[in-house]
């Protein structure tokens, strides 16, 4: 956003300018300490003269510093945009105002405004540093041999800019930090000051902290969030088995890199931030960020990591969550430079904005991350409440076809076509293969609980991509048209009609109700059964261990109690990798299997 100075304000900078209260000379012969007062003492305050000033010193690094003058007072009147720079060529352009040889030399206030936080004379000569740096490396690079072909690796020159420009975001990244952290005395006055803020940071930090903890402990993105890519690969195997399978190439990739990222995190390698040099030094990567492909975000299963840095056990926890990140990225990577080659092979738009956002929703949306309509990035409220609403948008996208994304393209909702097609037969690829090696492991009747897994035993193995979709509208689809509907009960194998009309029957409404209760986060699973009393499944009363458990304790660590609770459990090795890769496992144990019983039988 442009700044200018308050409408009533500019009527009396442009009249000072006129009768030479303000003019070249006097502004000049000032140090910036000086300018910036006289600036404030006229123009509303400190705010308004630092701003001031640091347009005008802007200017004042240009040769004709007269000239610069004047495009400096037409920027304060509001009367030409200021145009925005990448911030390393920003800092570049400043490498004048930065060198800190002399405190009068330095700049401060332009520093500030550009690098949005205040820095030192040694922190604004080492940030000087770092972007020379980068763009020696940057020239190198595009003087040098470059990727070409889509599985091209990474040249040396690349890695080196690449390393470099991260280096360079690392540094600024960790002042900004370091500038916005409130000391524990300034936190506690805060807190005395607003107690409410207080109880909203702890509540939101309980909730992001379980719900890290309980995603912790496996290398589950390869299985659950890039299962619709494993699926396209399939698809393509076995239609295309002499054609191209670059699905399949992606996930084995993605699914290489995962173990790599985790050996090398216990190696004590910088392996997120190499991964990142080789996406940022990638000649498509500007074309990428055009296209919002979530590239280097937070994601929302693992909104906080300060647990990683806890002595022995946070090396275990850096894994598992380097492995679940790194992937997710790699993914995306690999997805976009497939749909870039796409677009180049079949004249495929790749300039307009337009075009490139739809590529860019298709892309995030393969891989589990679809577009909830905030702004932020950054998990939110939201994320708190659900396990994964971004999941959940990504394969509602994946059923409509984007139907809801305004702007969506034609030729990006004719590749989600594809996308859904090839999902859905490679699904059923797969499921038929376990039906023909046994008939009674999997479930095909839409409106069953059991639709969509491979059942061995008393345990579940959920292998689909959509089911819980599908079947809510395989559910709730007839009453919406006023016919009848019903559920098969996965454990009695009763077919259950809804809206009978009966005391204590099953209605839509109750259907919609346990939906939406299978997507709650720990912390609102743990609320959830203070207010009814018990915990999901269970007739157990809520208690202090009960709690700890729900919010802490792994998923992986927690399954593994529910296949050790029923002697009618698979394999508990085959379920435990299972588990750890994304396929994840529910064994039904006596009481649990009871209460889901109770629950779908009709009251009399």
């Amino acid at each position: 956003m442009v700044w200018c100075l308050p409408s009533y304000l500019t009527d009396k900078f442009l009249a000072m300018i006129k009768d030479g209260s303000i003019s070249p000379e006097k502004m000049l012969d000032m140090t910036s300490e000086q300018r910036r007062e006289f600036f404030a003492k006229e123009f509303g305050g400190e705010a308004n003269g630092q701003k001031i000033n640091a347009l005008l010193e802007s200017k004042m690094i240009l040769k004709n510093q007269q000239k610069g003058m004047v495009t400096w007072a037409k920027k304060v009147s509001g009367i030409t945009p200021e145009a925005q720079r990448g911030l390393v060529n920003r800092v570049n352009k400043m490498s004048e105002i930065l060198t800190p040889e002399t405190e009068d030399a330095f700049l401060e206030d332009l520093a500030a405004h550009v690098l949005g936080t205040t820095v030192t004379m040694e922190e604004a000569g080492n940030i000087t540093t770092l972007a020379q740096d980068v763009a020696l490396k940057k020239e190198a690079m595009e003087k040098g041999k470059r990727r070409v072909n889509i599985d091209d690796p990474a040249t040396e020159s690349e890695m080196d800019y690449g390393r470099a420009l991260k280096m360079f975001d690392n540094y600024v990244n960790s002042l900004k930090i370091a500038a916005e952290k409130q000391t524990i005395s300034e936190k506690a006055q805060e807190y005395l000051h607003n107690p409410a803020s207080f109880i909203l940071d702890a509540l939101k930090g309980i909730a992001n902290t379980s719900k890290a903890m309980k995603s912790t402990l496996d290398n589950s993105f390869v299985g659950k969030q890039g299962r619709k890519v494993f699926y396209k690969g399939v698809t393509e195997t076995v239609f295309t088995p002499t054609g191209a399978k670059r699905s399949a190439k992606i996930w084995l990739q993605t699914f290489n890199k995962s173990h790599r990222i985790i050996v090398d995190t216990f190696r004590g390698r910088p392996v997120m931030d190499e991964l990142a040099a080789e996406q940022l030094s990638d000649p498509d990567y500007d074309t990428m960020k055009k296209m919002g492909v979530a590239l280097a975000t937070i994601e929302e299963e693992i909104p906080t990591n300060w647990f990683e840095d806890l002595p022995y056990l946070g090396v275990i926890f850096k894994a598992a969550d380097n492995a679940f990140i790194g992937s997710s990225h790699f993914m995306r990577y690999k997805v976009a430079k497939q749909y870039i080659d796409i677009a180049r092979k079949t004249g495929g738009d790749l300039t307009s904005p337009e075009a490139l956002k739809s590529q860019g929703q298709l892309i995030n949306s393969l891989t589990a991350r679809g577009d909830i309509g905030t702004k932020s990035q950054k998990p939110g409220l939201i994320n708190a409440l659900l396990w994964s609403p971004r999941m959940i948008k990504a394969d509602i996208d994946l059923l409509t076809v984007h139907l809801f994304d305004k702007g969506f393209t034609k030729a990006a909702r004719k590749q989600a076509a594809g996308n859904l097609l090839s999902v859905i037969i490679g699904q059923a690829i797969v499921y038929g293969i376990a039906t023909l090696i046994d008939p009674d492991s999997t479930e095909w009747d839409m409106t069953s609980a059991d639709f969509g897994k491979i059942r061995i035993r008393n345990t579940r193995f959920d292998i689909s991509v959509t089911a819980p979709l599908i079947r809510l509208a395989a559910r709730l689809g007839p009453l919406l048209f006023g016919a009848k509907s019903s559920i098969k009960s996965s454990t009695t194998g009763k077919i259950i009609e809804l809206n009978t009309g009966k005391y204590g029957s099953m209605t839509g409404t109750d259907v919609l109700y346990d939906f939406l209760e299978n997507k709650k986060a720990p912390a609102l699973e743990v609320v959830w059964a203070r207010l009814s009393g018990k915990y999901k499944y269970t007739d157990e009363p809520p208690t202090v261990v009960g709690d700890l458990r729900t919010l802490f304790v792994p998923l992986p660590i927690e399954n593994v109690f529910e296949l050790t609770d029923s002697e009618e459990s698979a394999n508990l090795l085959i379920s435990i990798m299972a588990d750890e890769y994304g396929v994840f496992t529910s064994t039904y144990g006596p009481k649990k299997a009871q209460e889901i019983k109770n629950s779908l039988i009709p009251k009399e």
